[in-house]
This record gives structure tokens, sequence and C-alpha cells, in this order.
């Protein structure tokens, strides 16, 4: 519940607030009574709310995860702003050029790298498999699970820029765990993701799975399929 006097700017807090965490519904036109009651104060003229519209206009500048109305009621002057915010796959900024997060009732700034980034993963902009790890690339690159997956499935590349264009080694160190399995078979196929300790692991056991199909790529068993890694 929002009364009809917030500013436009502080309007971007809540709108922000909202778009990156699980959206939700705003009221503008109630205002809040210190016994904690509401009271209905609407617009008198859709003209009044104007400087909130530019304000989802400005926030959703595409038009896009936000829906709003005037709602009326018998008896009662005036009109509410309703507005419902949509949850966004990109981080969405204030007037202020402030992230914000609903948590309660609360408005939380993101204003400190380690909170972006944290909002960042939870919105899956960026990922813990695409992080760099303190390793040496030989640690992967060299290991027998490698080999014995480069020499059965890719026999005619080097482990070391194969691994490097999979992206499993970024600046001369290993990435966490960009290394799956991806078994084809009928319907979507299913991505299983590796942690920094099942990265050599995953690659074992891809290699050995390869070993188990037959030249026209099934399993001669009832999960029949391919097998592709990278």
């Amino acid at each position: 519940m929002k009364s009809q006097q917030i500013q436009p700017g502080n309007l971007t807090k809540t709108l922000s607030a909202f778009a990156n965490a699980d959206g939700g519904e705003l009221y503008i036109g109630i205002d809040e009574l210190n016994s904690g009651t509401y009271q209905w104060n609407g617009f008198t003229s859709i003209e009044e709310a104007n400087g909130h519209l530019q304000a989802l206009e400005e926030m959703f500048p595409l038009s896009t995860n936000f829906k709003y109305s005037f709602l009326r009621c018998d008896g009662l002057s005036g009109a509410f702003l309703y507005c419902e915010i949509d949850k966004t796959a990109d981080i969405r900024y204030a007037s202020n050029k402030i992230a914000y997060l609903r948590r309660g009732a609360q408005n939380l700034p993101q204003d400190t790298a380690e909170k972006l980034d944290r909002l960042k993963y939870s919105k899956g902009l960026i990922s813990f498999e695409d992080q760099i790890v303190n390793g040496e690339p030989s640690t992967i690159s060299n290991s027998l699970a490698t080999i014995e997956f480069a020499l059965e499935i890719i026999p005619t590349s080097e482990p070391d820029s194969w691994l490097r264009k999979q992206k499993l080694i970024v600046s001369d160190r290993p990435t966490v765990g960009r290394s799956h399995c991806r078994l084809g078979r009928p319907g979507p196929a299913r991505t299983i993701r590796r942690s920094p300790e099942e990265i050599g692991f995953g690659i074992a056991v891809a290699a050995n799975l390869a070993a188990k199909k037959d030249r026209k790529g099934t399993t001669g068993r009832r999960n029949s399929g391919y097998l592709r890694a990278g």
C-alpha cells in the first residue's frame, strides 16, 4: 500500500525490489494511518497519476513485466492505481542507480559488489559453474579420466585444446563445473552439471558410457540414445 503522495523516485525503489525478487502487487492511493489501518485516498483524476505511470514506463521501457489499472469503489471518491509487477530476468535499478530486493515489507538496497553478485546468482545471470578455480590446467588435461575420454571420443584432438574450446579451462585456470554429460533420448535432454570435485569423475563417467554404446549411437538397452560431452 502506498499513498498517492509518494514521489516517483521513491516508487522506483519498490518497483526495483519487486522486479528483482518474485514480483508483487502495489496499490497506490491508499494511506497508512498511525494506527496501522488504511484509508482510501484515491486520485481524483487519472492525470494525477501521470508521474507514477512514467516511473513504471521508465523502469519497464518495453511495457513488459507489469500491468496496471485504476480501480474505483462505490461510495468512495477517486480511484487508486493497482500495479502488478512481474519478476524480471535481469536486474532492475531504481532512479538512484541502486538495485533493491524485496524481503518481507522491506526494500533492501543491493549496494555492494557482494550483494549484487548474490542477486546475479539468484537470477541466473551468472553461475558458480563459470567461476575459475585456483588450480593447474594439467590437473584436468593430464588426468587419466580425461586421457581415456579423449582417446575414445575425440581421438583427433588434443585434450588441452579441446578442454579450452569447451570452456573447461579459461585464462589458464580450470572452471568449476561447465563439464557435463548429455544423454540424448526421446524428449528433452537432461544436463547433469558437476561440482569442482566431480569434474574429473564426470568425464570418467562419460568415457565409460561412451565405451558401452555401439557404433550406431545406441546402448542396446531400454534407455537408448547417444552421448555427447561438452
